[in-house]
């Protein structure tokens, strides 16, 4: 008797705070021995912050056809895009008559986030004058994020930056970098 070794994913949507996903890892037939699946993890998740990392190894008990893969998500406060976890077959150990199958060797999880984030933006320093004490304003987000925050801002007011009059023109824009809640404004006068 022949079998093949496969992965695939039997839950493949998982979702932050707790909804886990699952991989199985199976054989068209059983084995009379324990047949040890070495495997390898990638993807966009990161083990240890997205999802409690995966050992590497997964057995099938003799006898049986399959053993699972528990994606156990962990929440955290990060605005994040979906991300994946694929798990690759390596390698194995066990019956000589077992063939990892070429089309069926990996397969996906994705975790989705549930983080959201408000934008809001303060006067840090509004007492500003001159001859040199500047103004700041802070702009932050209630949660950080994966990648940068480009924010697009205006300017109005009574004083004159265009000229500049009254203060050094500001750029209309201010990135709040990944991983970070503030950036700030920095007004010249």
């Amino acid at each position: 008797d022949l079998a093949l070794l496969s992965v695939s994913a039997t839950d493949t949507d998982a979702a932050e705070p707790g909804d886990n996903g699952q991989f199985t890892v199976a054989l068209t037939n059983p084995s009379d021995q324990d047949t040890v699946v070495t495997y390898s993890v990638t993807g966009e998740a990161t083990p240890g912050e997205d999802f409690t990392p995966l050992t590497g190894t997964v057995t099938i008990l003799a006898g049986e056809t399959t053993a699972t893969l528990a994606v156990s998500v962990l929440d955290d406060n990060i605005l994040e895009e979906t991300e994946s976890v694929t798990v690759t077959i390596d390698s194995y150990t066990g019956d000589p008559d077992i063939t990892i199958a070429p089309a069926a060797n990996s397969s996906t999880v994705t975790i989705a986030d549930d983080d959201v984030a408000s934008l809001s933006i303060a006067a840090t320093d509004a007492d500003a004058a001159e001859p040199g004490d500047d103004g700041q304003f802070t702009v932050s987000l209630t949660n950080p994020s994966d990648q940068d925050t480009v924010v697009t801002y205006s300017v109005t007011g009574t004083a004159n930056g265009s000229a500049p009059d009254d203060f050094t023109p500001l750029s209309g824009t201010v990135t709040i970098l990944a991983g970070e809640t503030t950036a700030t404004i920095d007004v010249s006068v």
